[in-house]
């Protein structure tokens, strides 16, 4: 199977001037919520700073996020909101498994479903959050790194495409790289 690579292109993007009052612009999610921001809360979003710049005018602006649903837009919202719009940038050399995680990452994310964190991990994707990206990435896989394997493929609903024969040397193998460290 090939993978699909989605490219978002934007050009001509519908900037509606608006009277927005105590916020620079307003965000609008694909279930038609409307969430005034200021500008310093989106810089970091590549998305939205993009579209941003693709608008012919200064003026206060809406901007539409069609991948993204009120529910993850809040908590994204809400999230920058707590760093201030300042964000880590991520480290390109660092190891992405160190991730420190802030009591703000762990208020916002680390009590939601995993289904919603997915979407909330696909929004930050779209929105190009990279710092955003990396820590509901990390949230995810610190709670998978403490499930068996069988626990995992029930919670996602993954079919286990290895016969018990394949399954049984892949143990044996992973047994002897974790004995030889």
């Amino acid at each position: 199977e090939s993978s699909k690579e989605v490219n978002y292109s934007f050009t001509r993007i519908p900037c509606n001037s608006t009277s927005v009052k105590m916020a620079d612009l307003e965000l609008i999610s694909a279930d038609g919520k409307i969430f005034p921001v200021d500008k310093n809360v989106v810089n970091n979003w590549s998305t939205v700073s993009k579209m941003l710049e693709l608008c012919q005018d200064d003026s206060d602006s809406q901007v539409p996020l069609p991948a993204v649903n009120g529910f993850e837009l809040r908590k994204i919202v809400e999230w920058s909101r707590a760093h201030g719009g300042n964000l880590p940038r991520p480290n390109a050399e660092g190891d992405p498994v160190t991730i420190e995680l802030t009591e703000a990452d762990q208020l916002y994310f680390g009590n939601i479903e995993n289904g919603e964190l997915i979407n909330v991990i696909n929004a930050a994707n779209f929105l190009g959050i990279e710092r955003l990206l990396d820590v509901t990435t990390q949230l995810l896989a610190d709670r998978i790194r403490v499930k068996e394997p069988h626990e995992i493929r029930s919670e996602f609903n993954l079919i286990n495409d290895l016969d018990e024969e394949d399954e049984a040397v892949l143990r044996e193998e992973y047994e002897l790289i974790i004995n030889e460290l």
